[in-house]
């Protein structure tokens, strides 16, 4: 009864996946003329974008980190652990491809290791505004219903 206030599974299919980082695409569309500009002049609308386009994009990295943050929390670890956790897998795996990705420092939160992460690996193109980290945050949780 009620499953629709059941949490989800942690990742979702690549289908649902992609779907969500549209609709975080769109969301920083309707915030950033910038954004907007960059995108409608791609030829294409959002929900025609080719999913490997989609999957380079920041949201996508949004909504990959989230998941794993959240993975993390729900088996018990803290800020103080979890954060510097995932900075370090992502710099590891980073490192195999050339790309750096430095430690960040405390206080650590989900929104601050986001801004840092995009800023260190999504920093060319049209850049995501930090201060609207935590509403893609709050769409990535609610999609989840977490």
């Amino acid at each position: 009864m009620f499953g629709f206030l059941k949490p989800k599974k942690i990742p979702a299919s690549n289908q649902e996946r992609i779907v969500l980082i549209k609709r975080l695409l769109k969301l920083r569309c309707d915030e950033s003329l910038e954004a907007q500009a960059v995108f409608s002049n791609m030829g294409t609308c959002i929900e025609d974008f080719d999913d490997t386009l989609v999957l380079s994009m920041p949201e996508a990295s949004i909504v990959s980190i989230v998941e794993q943050y959240t993975t993390e929390r729900e088996l018990g670890a803290t800020d103080d652990i979890a954060i510097p956790f995932l900075n370090h897998a992502h710099a590891t795996l980073l490192s195999i491809a050339g790309l750096s990705l430095p430690e960040i420092s405390p206080p650590y939160s989900l929104e601050r290791y986001l801004v840092h992460y995009l800023e260190h690996i999504h920093g060319h193109g049209v850049s995501v505004d930090p201060s609207f980290v935590p509403i893609l945050v709050r769409e990535v949780r609610a999609f989840y219903r977490r």
